[in-house]
């Protein structure tokens, strides 16, 4: 059994989350007004990529009139039921894929989706266990030796910069693919819309704990931007050397500039980020995202990332 399956989830036992609540209330008006601002329209060019939020491109002839016009929430954060302790892990990626059934290689069905918008974000959460989380042997089940390397089946978050699936659905093609940033200005600006709008989310989410794993560059320098921004210091544990970037105009400034080494080199010499705020400290680690192929390659079964946490957690 994975560590999904005896987890102790904060929505299995109801309990209060304002963030969650929050990501619940506010999303839909959110990413009505990011379409808006982005120009995104089912009616657009149908010979070019499009580049969007899964949750605002629901075509009518696929779910049938109800999603006409139709925005459902975010992904609420998944949560253990004491992640605001001290000593718990916030496990941090860029943005969610697809997984609505039907239009993602993810199961999540649209009715039960659409039913559970109405509802608690508890109601939710269960159904992405259920859907999306469980015998996920893309993303999710890989990050079960991560979560485990903690100690705990209650002290943990895991949740994106964006919490909207940003996908690229192609011309003639059923299955919407997830967002590649790489080279593709479209891509990153949407990207940077979303994540900027998020920030205080992430920001509350992780200010009581000091222990957070970056899944890849993106949410790597993402973080350390926003870390940044928010006022602390930020230097490398094993040279000490303060973390100053080159500054890139707003629209890409979430995912064009890497933050100095490979997350292959950090895990050679055991260097992660020291970030400080008055007496308030986090440990900023980087890990290959599990969807990475090289990574896959480089680390399979996140060996050397296992024994690099032993050594700094």
């Amino acid at each position: 059994m994975s560590f999904w399956s005896f987890a102790d989830f904060a929505f299995q036992r109801k309990l209060p989350d304002p963030i969650n609540e929050e990501i619940w209330a506010e999303s839909v008006t959110m990413q009505t007004k990011l379409d808006g601002a982005n120009g995104c329209d089912l009616a657009r060019d149908a010979t070019k990529p499009w580049h969007g939020a899964q949750q605002s491109m629901l075509d009518p002839s696929i779910f049938g009139p109800v999603a006409d016009g139709l925005v459902l929430p975010w992904v609420p954060d998944v949560l253990g039921c004491q992640w605001s302790h001290e000593d718990a892990v916030h496990i941090i990626g860029s943005a969610y894929a697809g997984f609505i059934q039907g239009i993602s290689k993810r199961r999540l069905p649209f009715d039960a989706y659409l039913s559970t918008s109405r509802l608690p974000w508890h109601d939710f959460s269960e159904l992405y266990l259920k859907y999306v989380i469980q015998g996920d042997c893309n993303y999710y089940e890989p990050l079960c030796p991560i979560l485990e390397s903690f100690g705990s089946t209650s002290r943990f978050s895991l949740s994106d910069l964006c919490r909207a699936s940003l996908i690229t659905r192609m011309q003639g093609a059923r299955i919407d693919k997830p967002i590649s940033l790489i080279r593709d200005h479209d891509a990153q600006k949407l990207f940077a819309s979303h994540a900027d709008c998020q920030v205080e989310w992430t920001w509350r989410r992780l200010r009581d704990s000091g222990r957070v794993v970056a899944l890849g560059f993106t949410a790597e320098y993402g973080l350390l931007r926003l870390l940044r921004d928010k006022g602390c210091q930020i230097e490398d544990s094993v040279t000490h050397v303060p973390w100053n970037p080159r500054q890139h105009r707003k629209g890409f400034a979430w995912t064009v500039n890497y933050p100095a080494q490979t997350i292959e080199s950090r895990l050679e010499s055991g260097a992660y980020w020291d970030v400080s705020q008055g007496q308030r400290r986090w440990k900023v680690i980087p890990i290959f995202h599990p969807q990475y192929a090289e990574g896959r390659r480089k680390d399979p079964g996140y060996e050397k990332t296992l024994r690099f946490l032993k050594a700094v957690i």
